[in-house]
């Protein structure tokens, strides 16, 4: 995977309880290109018709199958094959792994995000509102405030950076430490 946005999809809810998924380089959808079984599936222009559409179909697993309303049929990958470049068609559900499709959040930059703490529901939030380098790291209850505010920066090796919405400051660890304890700041 190149992580490139060509391997980044929308979702769009039409109203029906399916979805319309855009790919966010060539802004077209993802479609079936006829109702025959073992077709290629394609990316195509918004015909605002049922073969543009898809069914998030939840499995049990927290992952989804993809059923087109247009036909029923499945997105598979072609014979459960793992190498890249392997064809994704449409095929009836027969409960194959290639056929269960997990959908991975991509934070936006342009977004910012409240990163909550599954446990205790408490926000991650800087100290005192403060500005400053070096600033503590805390969890706090949901204030509202841009301390609490997160936005995630994609850098060329495909990791993140974490960016206070109030400072500008990046989360950081203090020093080159791996101790585990360690405050962030």
């Amino acid at each position: 995977a190149d992580n490139a946005l060509d391997q980044e999809w929308q979702l769009v809810p039409v109203g029906d309880g399916s979805y319309k998924v855009l790919n966010r380089t060539s802004q077209q959808q993802l479609a079936v290109p006829s109702g025959s079984q073992g077709a290629q599936l394609v990316q195509a222009s918004d015909d605002n018709a049922t073969d543009t559409q898809w069914r998030f179909v939840p499995t049990g697993s927290g992952s989804y199958t993809l059923s087109s309303p247009s036909d029923g049929l499945l997105a598979d990958v072609s014979g459960g094959s793992k190498s890249s470049g392997a064809p994704v068609i449409q095929w009836p559900a027969n409960g194959g792994t290639n056929q269960k499709w997990t959908l991975v959040p991509v934070p936006d930059p342009n977004v910012a995000y409240r990163v909550e703490n599954l446990a205790t529901g408490g926000r991650l939030d800087v100290d005192n509102d403060s500005t400053a380098d070096g600033a503590h790291l805390l969890q706090y209850s949901d204030n509202g405030q841009a301390d609490q505010k997160w936005t995630f920066v994609r850098q060329a090796s495909g990791a993140y950076t974490i960016v206070n919405a109030n400072s500008g400051k990046l989360v950081n660890v203090p020093g080159p430490t791996t101790t585990a304890g360690t405050q962030l700041i």
